[in-house]
Order: C-alpha cells, then sequence, then structure tokens
C-alpha cells in the first residue's frame, strides 16, 4: 500500500517543482535571449547583404552602361577605321594600276624599238 505523504513531504515536493520551474524558466530565458541575438544578428546580416546587393547592382548598371557606350564609340570607330582602309586600298589599287599600266607600255615601247630596229638594220642591208 502506499504510503501517505506528510506536510513535510509535500513541502519537499513543491520546493523541488519550484526549484524545476525555476530551473526551467532561467533555461527559457536563455535560450529566448540567444533567439533574440541571433535574430538579431541575422537581421543585420540582412540588411548588410541588401545594402551590398544594391551596391552591385549600382555597380552593374554603371558597368553595363559604360560597355554600351564603349561599344557604340567602338562601332563608329571600327566604321572609320574601314572607311580609311577602302581609301587606302582604291588609292593603292589605283597606283599599282598605272604602274602596270607603265610597265606594259615600257615593254610596248621596248618591243616596238626592237621592230623599228630590226627594220632599220634590214632597211641598210
Amino acid at each position: 500500500m502506499a504510503k501517505k505523504k506528510t506536510t513535510k513531504d509535500l513541502k519537499n515536493e513543491l520546493k523541488l517543482e519550484k526549484q524545476e520551474v525555476f530551473r526551467l524558466s532561467r533555461f527559457i530565458i536563455k535560450k529566448t535571449k540567444e533567439t533574440v541575438e541571433t535574430r538579431r544578428r541575422l537581421e543585420k546580416s540582412l540588411r548588410e547583404t541588401e545594402e551590398a546587393r544594391n551596391v552591385l547592382e549600382i555597380k552593374v548598371k554603371a558597368r553595363t552602361k559604360e560597355l554600351e557606350e564603349l561599344n557604340k564609340t567602338l562601332e563608329q570607330r571600327v566604321g572609320e577605321r574601314t572607311k580609311e582602309l577602302r581609301e587606302r586600298l582604291d588609292e593603292l589599287e589605283k597606283f599599282h594600276r598605272l604602274t602596270i599600266g607603265r610597265e606594259l607600255k615600257m615593254i610596248e615601247l621596248k618591243q616596238e624599238i626592237k621592230k623599228l630596229e630590226k627594220r632599220e638594220k634590214r632597211s641598210k642591208v
């Protein structure tokens, strides 16, 4: 049969339960503080991450704009350089035609001179 609890036993149990409640309360308070601190750190980290993302977005937009402008100027410079090269090529082709034409004319004249020299030799004979 179960022993009947005395007032002293009940007071001891109550004291133990109060101690356990107190211990659990301290544990809950400690964990709550840790949770609050963790949340505070996470919120700070989130703000820093958002700020870094915003800065990065600004940098990316600026770099993109810079690259677009460089691309436009590059296209313009390529067009100008292409025009210059075409003009230079035209000059070289013209010079080539003139020099080849001159050489051909020289060959033709030399042949004509040889013919005339042969005729002159024949007519002297």
